[in-house]
């Protein structure tokens, strides 16, 4: 499990990241408070993490849409994304933010953000 320092890192860069998300998509002209189909990143260490990971999202309203094994440099991790129906004020919010953070470091996964066509 992922330690509160670690977390509180992945915090900082995530509220700094979706600021200028946010800040970017509004001067397109875009209602940030329009609901879209958001898809959630996560990356997982193994299968099962990964399925335990999707269980969790599914309880919590995510649809999962992939759950595949993908190489890095060293070795193979899992990459699960999860959609839901919502704004990007809310995708982006510091509370969603940190559920998904949490709930990704239960598995020793970590949530790597979100994204959404618009």
């Amino acid at each position: 499990m992922l330690s509160d320092e670690e977390i509180s890192e992945q915090l900082e860069g995530h509220a700094a990241r979706n600021r200028e998300l946010i800040r970017s998509i509004k001067s397109q002209g875009v209602d940030v408070d329009k609901r879209y189909l958001v898809e959630h990143h996560f990356w997982s260490p193994d299968s099962e993490t990964a399925t335990a990971l999707g269980a969790l999202l599914a309880t919590h309203g995510y649809a999962i849409t992939r759950m595949n094994p993908t190489q890095t440099d060293t070795t193979f991790v899992w990459n699960v994304e999860a959609e839901i129906n919502r704004s990007l004020a809310e995708a982006s919010d510091a509370v969603t933010t940190e559920q998904l953070v949490r709930l990704a470091a239960r598995f020793d996964s970590i949530y790597d953000g979100w994204g959404a066509s618009i």
